[in-house]
């Protein structure tokens, strides 16, 4: 595994290596029972604190995404993937889509929803704060001129 930390990102570092363990999974690079490396493997080769990698690893755990073995590691846990429902505002007809979204997803996949109220800031704030952190985004745009230039940052394999 390749994972990379920007040392000059706002994102912190431990949010940084979640998302990479989490892209990694999105791009079916990491599956169900995969050992991850040791916290001390993942000290060295990214030069980070003990901290920072455990903080990360325990984020994970939290999400259920990685489990622990005592004395044997971390490995991955099982594939559940997660999905970005961005949508623009609720109305009760947006809450039948989201029903018929989520009735239509295979079990291992968890639905997030949230709603930017054709506002670009909360956009922008909802995306940034999302990248890495799902298998798929599904984003109902609006006419706005920074909505394509936001959406560019998303990976394309993982966006709708």
């Amino acid at each position: 595994m390749n994972f990379e930390i920007n040392i000059n990102s706002e994102i912190p570092k431990y949010q940084q290596l979640v998302n990479a363990i989490n892209n990694e999974l999105a791009n079916n690079r990491l599956t169900s029972g995969d050992a991850l490396p040791s916290v001390n493997a993942v000290c060295k080769s990214l030069q980070l604190s003990r901290d920072t990698v455990f903080k990360a690893y325990s984020v994970l755990k939290e999400h259920g995404v990685i489990e622990s073995v005592p004395n044997k590691g971390y490995y991955v846990a099982n594939e559940t993937r997660k999905v970005l429902l961005l949508l623009d505002t609720f109305k009760a007809y947006k809450e039948v889509l989201y029903h018929s979204f989520v009735n239509n997803l295979p079990e291992n996949v968890i639905t997030d929803i949230q709603f930017h109220h054709y506002n670009i800031d909360n956009f922008k704030t909802i995306i940034n704060n999302s990248k890495g952190k799902y298998y798929k985004y599904v984003v109902m745009t609006f006419d706005n001129k920074e909505v394509a230039e936001v959406l560019s940052d998303i990976d394309d394999s993982n966006c709708c």
